[in-house]
């Protein structure tokens, strides 16, 4: 998994596709709704969001508790997410670029410091020791959401086009996370639930979103793929406009660091 500068430069591009989104509502947002019912939201509440992107979640979760920290390895992202914390009024939220898998938990003060760790659809949790750097974190609960499933057929045959594999899977860490935290005693609870990430873009824009998207995939396009990027965007639209149809099974973890076989 890719990791500083490289990742830093490629996340930055994508930044604005991040901050478009819109800040999540509890009641709504299945993620959320997962989070509701556990036992940390008082006034003495800490929450450390990794790789929080645009600061959506940090946002949302902020009125519900007494800090929260957001960590993304993009500094425009991070820039993005004090705006989003200036435009809510969330005084308690605070943010940080800093690269998940080699920050010092100790000298920033993580260890054993937050209630409640959210690494929600971020490759900074992508194997068994980010995992246990989240883990350490925690002095109460964490959850984790990623994806099973992933349907893009526009994308994928673009990367056909291109070339390219398309991105890789990270269900597979799933297995293999479960596993772990199981055999530590922590049996994570486990749900499921469906997403529709369905776009409609004028022309220019879905040339300009899918480039990013091969960008961040390979980090360089040459002309020539630039070039087969805008072909293929005209042939797809339909009175100027392009339909990207994704649905996604999302997967959520969560789990008590603490307390053996209590969730």
């Amino acid at each position: 998994m890719e990791h500083g500068e490289q990742a830093r430069i490629r996340w930055n591009r994508v930044a604005y596709q991040f901050d478009m989104l819109r800040i999540p509502r509890w009641g709504e947002d299945p993620f959320l709704r997962q989070l509701e019912s556990l036992p940390v939201w008082d006034k003495g509440c800490r929450v450390l969001d990794l790789g929080c992107g645009a600061g959506r979640y940090s946002i949302a979760v902020a009125p519900r508790c007494a800090s929260v920290v957001g960590s993304d390895i993009s500094d425009t992202m991070i820039a993005c997410a004090k705006q989003k914390k200036e435009d809510a009024q969330a005084e308690n939220a605070r943010f940080f670029q800093e690269d998940w898998a080699t920050v010092d938990l100790e000298e920033r003060g993580y260890e054993n410091h937050f209630d409640l760790v959210l690494a929600h659809m971020t490759p900074a949790v992508h194997d068994l020791q980010t995992l246990e750097r989240m883990n350490r974190c925690s002095k109460g609960y964490c959850a984790l959401a990623t994806f099973v499933q992933r349907q893009n057929p526009l994308q994928g045959e673009l990367f056909s086009l291109l070339g390219l594999p398309e991105r890789p899977k990270t269900a597979s860490v799933i297995p293999s996370f479960f596993s772990y935290l199981y055999e530590k005693g922590m049996y994570p609870q486990v749900a499921y639930y469906l997403r529709d990430d369905t776009r409609r873009m004028p022309v220019e824009e879905a040339a300009a979103f899918f480039r990013d998207r091969v960008f961040l995939q390979q980090a360089d396009l040459t002309p020539e793929q630039e070039e087969k990027i805008d072909g293929f965007i005209r042939e797809k639209q339909e009175d100027g406009i392009v339909v990207d149809t994704v649905t996604s099974v999302i997967v959520v973890m969560i789990w008590n660091t603490q307390q053996e076989g209590t969730v």
